[in-house]
C-alpha cells in the first residue's frame, strides 16, 4: 500500500474531525517568542481560548511552553470515579438542566446500552445530545442515571464528567478554566493553514484538533467561533531571557519587528509571565 503524502494526511485529518475550508485556526501566544508582525496572516484578530480545566491540555496548548507534557494528575484513573453514586449523577443532570451557566446544547451524554437506547456506538455505549435528554421517569425514552458513563462537550468530546476516570468539573467549571491568548486567522487552503500554524509542509496534521475560541472584533465586542488548533509551532532561536534584561543581544533580536519592540521592559516581563488580560495584537 502506498503511503499518502503529508498534505493528503492533513486533508484526511480535517475530514476525520469534520472541518472543511475555509475555517479559523487559533494560534496561541508563546511568552518567550513574541510573534513578528510580518508573520501574522492578513485579517488575523486577537483571540482567547478558555478550557474547562486548570491547564488547557484539552486543546493541546500551554500558556508558556506549548510542548509541555500533560500535567501529572490530568487523567485520573483512581477508583474514585467508580464510587460516584446515582444521587450525584442526578444532581449533575439537574444543574445542567436549570443552571444558566451551562447552555444545554453544549453537552452530549454517553450511557450504557439498554432497552431504551435509540443509537448504538462502540463498546456497548450510546450517546444523546443533552437538549433531547428525557428527565421524567414516566416518559418514554427515560434513561436511568445509573447507566450514565460520561457527559462531554459536543464539539470535540472533551469530558465534563466521567464515571470511569473520576473527572467531575461541575462545581469548579468556571474557577478552574485556563485562559490562553493568541490570534485567530481565517484560512482558505492548505498553504494558508501551514502559514497560520507555523507548521512545516512535512507535518502530517496528526495533532490538529477541534476548538472553540473567542475572537475580539474590537475593544467592546467579541464573537465565539468554532475552528481548530494545531500546536506545532517551533522556534530556532532561544527567545527572551528576562534575567538578562533589555540590552541582551538575544533579547533585542527576539523583540525586533514585534509589537513589543519599543515597549517598556515591565510590559515585556508581564507578557512573558502571562500577567495580562488580552492578546498581543
Amino acid at each position: 500500500m502506498t503511503d499518502v503524502g503529508p498534505q493528503t494526511s492533513r486533508t484526511n485529518r480535517l475530514a476525520e474531525i469534520g472541518v472543511t475550508y475555509p475555517f479559523r485556526i487559533f494560534d496561541v501566544d508563546q511568552g518567550p517568542w513574541p510573534r513578528k508582525i510580518t508573520s501574522i496572516p492578513a485579517g488575523s484578530k486577537g483571540a482567547k481560548i478558555t478550557g474547562w480545566y486548570k491547564w488547557p491540555w484539552e486543546y493541546g496548548t500551554n500558556l508558556r511552553r506549548i510542548d509541555d507534557p500533560l500535567p501529572t494528575g490530568v487523567v485520573d484513573n483512581t477508583p474514585k470515579g467508580k464510587s460516584m453514586g446515582v444521587q450525584r449523577v442526578q444532581r449533575i443532570l439537574n444543574q445542567l438542566r436549570y443552571d444558566d451557566r451551562f447552555p444545554p446544547d453544549t453537552f452530549r451524554v454517553c450511557y450504557e446500552v439498554g432497552e431504551t437506547t435509540d443509537s448504538n456506538d462502540n463498546e456497548g455505549l450510546a450517546s444523546k445530545d443533552f437538549c433531547s435528554w428525557v428527565h421524567d421517569p414516566s416518559t418514554y425514552g427515560y434513561i436511568a442515571p445509573r447507566r450514565l458513563v460520561r457527559i462531554e462537550r459536543r464539539w470535540d468530546g472533551v469530558p465534563f464528567w466521567d464515571r470511569t476516570t473520576g473527572i467531575d468539573l461541575l462545581h469548579d467549571a468556571e474557577s478552574q478554566g485556563c485562559v490562553a491568548y493568541g490570534i485567530a486567522s481565517l484560512v482558505q487552503d492548505d498553504a494558508a493553514f501551514l502559514q497560520a500554524a507555523g507548521a512545516s509542509p512535512h507535518m502530517d496534521g496528526t495533532d490538529i484538533r477541534k476548538a472553540e475560541f473567542e475572537i475580539f472584533q474590537d475593544e467592546f465586542s467579541s464573537e465565539q467561533v468554532k475552528g481548530v488548533v494545531w500546536p506545532v509551532r517551533s522556534w530556532a532561536d532561544r527567545g527572551l531571557t528576562l534575567s538578562r534584561g533589555p540590552d541582551f543581544e538575544d533579547n533585542r533580536k527576539a523583540l525586533s519587528g514585534t509589537i513589543l519592540q519599543n515597549a517598556p521592559w515591565s510590559e515585556i516581563d508581564d507578557y512573558v509571565k502571562g500577567n495580562r488580560r488580552g492578546p498581543l495584537i
